[in-house]
């Protein structure tokens, strides 16, 4: 028999069930490791499903991060704007404490001017009375004295007047009587000369027209007169209108003026 294909029973007993010890271990090691793996699987699919909703939170903690910052910066432009509005509103108000003083000067200043202007203003007043006083006094003094020299005229031109028609009626008288005179002297001299009757007649008409010649002219001569008297009167009254009318105009722009 070949020694090469002899082979030990116990031996290959004792390794084979070695062997299937080995291959049950292996099996147990194998399933313990399935487990594991399923274990680890499910770990892994936990850890995923774990990563995904921290993944979320993440995000969502980013967003929460990002409205916490804006509101940060938000915060600390408007705490820059608070503190340039303060700063502002401090410079406005010195800045009216600065206007409010200078007004308070202004009005100091207007309130003395007003005051000086309005002294002055009085003793202009006080001047203007005192000069209209006085013009109103050379004013009536130049009225008298000229109504004065009008009624001097008036009166002169009356006595004149007056004077002319005595001298007129005188005058008229000493014709008639001169032509009454001649006329009897002429009827003496015709009577005694045994005249025509009609030379008389003659004589008396020429006397006639001589004594209505003198008359009209002395009517002219006093109509001339009565129209110088009624013009004196007009200028007096015109003159008189006028001073009133001009005193009254100054008074009134005085007392417009003030």
């Amino acid at each position: 028999m070949d020694p090469l294909k002899l082979v030990d029973l116990d031996l290959l007993v004792e390794e084979f069930h070695k062997f299937r010890l080995k291959t049950t271990d292996l099996v147990k090691d194998n399933m313990t490791l399935s487990r594991q793996v399923d274990t680890l699987r499910q770990n892994l699919q936990l850890a995923k499903d774990t990563e995904t909703s921290l993944q979320s939170e993440v995000e969502n903690f980013q967003k929460m991060l990002n409205t916490a910052q804006k509101f940060m910066i938000n915060q600390c432009s408007l705490k820059d704007e608070n503190a340039r509005l303060k700063q502002e509103l401090h410079d406005m108000k010195l800045s009216t404490v600065e206007l409010e003083q200078k007004y308070e000067r202004m009005i100091g200043d207007l309130k003395q001017e007003s005051d000086m202007r309005q002294m002055h203003e009085a003793a202009e007043r006080v001047k203007l009375r005192e000069a209209f006083t006085c013009q109103i006094a050379a004013a009536k003094e130049t009225h008298e004295k000229v109504v004065e020299e009008l009624k001097n005229q008036k009166e002169h031109l009356v006595r004149q007047m007056k004077e002319l028609e005595r001298e007129r009626e005188t005058e008229l008288m000493k014709l008639k009587l001169e032509c009454d005179s001649k006329l009897m002297k002429l009827q003496r001299q015709l009577t005694t000369a045994g005249a025509s009757s009609q030379t008389p007649n003659v004589s008396q008409e020429i006397f006639r027209k001589k004594l209505q010649h003198i008359q009209m002219e002395s009517e002219k001569e006093i109509s001339g007169l009565k129209q110088t008297i009624t013009n004196l009167q007009q200028s007096l009254n015109e003159h008189l209108q006028k001073t009133q009318t001009s005193c009254v105009d100054g008074t009134h722009k005085r007392a417009k003026k003030f």
